[in-house]
């Protein structure tokens, strides 16, 4: 019993790649390769974030932080404490020694973002301007003053805006 199979033509003797499959490959590609990039270059990443964080921290508690830098990826940053209002302790002001935070562990969406980006098949062109808004738009949102109750996520993030002092501001 023969079946009547019907004969396949010929590509040029490549089997063409699905999108879904191409789009995977390249990401396996990118991501190690940003992933890399963007720690190597820990520094760089850091340095914007560390700044906007120590100025912010002065405009909203001015005279707490004693002194703040940075070391590689990492903020260093010691403060002070007002201890003059608790009893049994003398008045003054309390030196907490240097802390550090590692900043990168707050920034990883930024290479995946943009190796999933370079991955995604469209122009260099069109690439650039999805890193562009993608980049700039999380930070245009904090810079316009908007908080996490304006993008709706539960009453939790609200409550902790509102301890700060921050004043309720909807998206318009």
């Amino acid at each position: 019993m023969v079946a009547d199979v019907p004969k396949r033509t010929c590509m040029g003797g490549l089997m063409k790649l699905s999108p879904l499959r191409e789009y995977l490959l390249a990401a396996m590609f990118w991501l190690p390769l940003m992933f890399a990039l963007w720690f190597a270059l820990g520094s760089v990443v850091a340095y914007p974030i560390v700044r906007i964080s120590h100025a912010l921290i002065e405009a909203i508690l001015p005279g707490l932080l004693h002194d703040a830098g940075q070391s590689y990826a990492s903020m260093l940053y010691s403060y002070a404490v007002e201890i003059s209002g608790v009893q049994g302790l003398p008045s003054g002001k309390l030196l907490v020694e240097e802390q550090s935070v590692n900043v990168l562990i707050y920034a990883w969406g930024m290479p995946l973002f943009c190796g999933l980006a370079v991955a995604s098949p469209i122009s260099w062109g069109r690439t650039f301007l999805q890193w562009g808004i993608g980049l700039l738009v999380p930070f245009a949102l904090c810079q316009r003053g908007s908080k996490p109750c304006d993008l709706r996520f539960g009453q939790a993030p609200c409550i902790v805006c509102n301890s700060l002092g921050c004043k309720k501001r909807r998206l318009r």
